[in-house]
């Protein structure tokens, strides 16, 4: 059986997001995931956090020549953390904050031809950290809430032929019987 692809991935989420954040700062923008060496210095971190529907599935039978399809959307809600490590930590996840609330991002995330646009940024903040441990280096993070609208397509069968025939109705069934 063949799998069905989704239109919109993870990996094209944060891509997108990179790329429009490598856009604002010139800072490495790196997936924060478990064996992932940090550079030395400053870094931008993105991690999904959440991905949940923001309304039901709506379902389309296209036809794409002698394909037939039927298109399944949804639109969604991707969170994700972004977290600025450096000395210049504070003013640089202040900088994207404030910089996802506009319409020029807006702009940027359609320029990137995915189906993609920011919702929500909440408010840059530093993390607890308990008195004895010392910050190296200082973090400040925020959350970003991206909407996405992706589709899967599952190919339908149907018969472009028909032929018609006479059925003996005094057969036995099961034949052979």
């Amino acid at each position: 059986m063949s799998s069905v692809a989704i239109s919109i991935t993870e990996n094209d989420l944060f891509k997108v997001l990179g790329d429009v954040i490598a856009s604002l700062v010139d800072w490495p923008v790196l997936r924060a995931q478990s064996g992932v060496v940090l550079p030395d210095g400053d870094c931008i971190l993105l991690a999904g956090l959440e991905d949940a529907p923001l309304a039901p599935a709506d379902e389309n039978y296209l036809e794409h020549g002698d394909v037939r399809v039927t298109r399944i959307k949804q639109s969604r809600k991707w969170t994700a953390r972004i977290a600025c490590r450096g000395a210049e930590g504070h003013d640089c996840a202040v900088r994207l904050s404030v910089a996802f609330g506009s319409a020029s991002i807006y702009r940027k995330f359609q320029d990137s031809g995915m189906d993609i646009s920011p919702l929500f940024a909440d408010a840059a903040a530093f993390p607890a950290i308990p008195i004895e441990e010392a910050p190296a280096p200082a973090q400040w993070s925020f959350s970003l809430i991206l909407q996405y609208n992706p589709y899967i397509e599952i190919p339908q069968e149907s018969a472009s032929t028909l032929a018609m025939g006479l059925i003996n109705v005094d057969a036995k069934f099961p034949y052979g019987g």
